[in-house]
């Protein structure tokens, strides 16, 4: 079954960066592979969500954004956003729940081993 236009075909080398028979069959496996907006949150989700349009999906597949028709063949693929992938890490945690109580703690670079009389 073939999964790519003779568009993407066209444009794959050029768009991800690979010679053309790897480029091919990376975007054979992003068909199926690739991530949609609903694995994703925050401005990730929305960058694919307003990508997707005229029965088209936009997906996520490592580093590029990939258009799939309502049949499953890739329409055309171009790279993400820099900031696409890119996670905030705050003490091992990804998301701070109250900012105040975490520049209270942590603000001043000391962190919680830090006691009170210690300078």
């Amino acid at each position: 079954m073939d999964h790519l236009t003779q568009h993407a075909r066209e444009l794959a080398e050029a768009r991800t960066g690979l010679p053309e028979k790897r480029a091919l069959r990376f975007l054979q496996r992003a068909t199926e592979r690739a991530k949609g907006g609903e694995a994703f949150s925050g401005r990730q989700r929305t960058y694919l969500e307003r990508q997707s349009r005229d029965g088209c999906r936009a997906l996520a597949y490592q580093g590029c954004c990939i258009i799939r028709s309502a049949e499953g063949r890739c329409v055309t693929a171009y790279p993400l956003p820099p900031w696409f992938h890119r996670q905030q890490h705050y003490r091992g945690k990804e998301k701070i729940r109250n900012v105040k109580k975490y520049v209270r703690l942590y603000g001043d670079g000391k962190g919680a081993d830090h006691e009170p009389g210690q300078v």
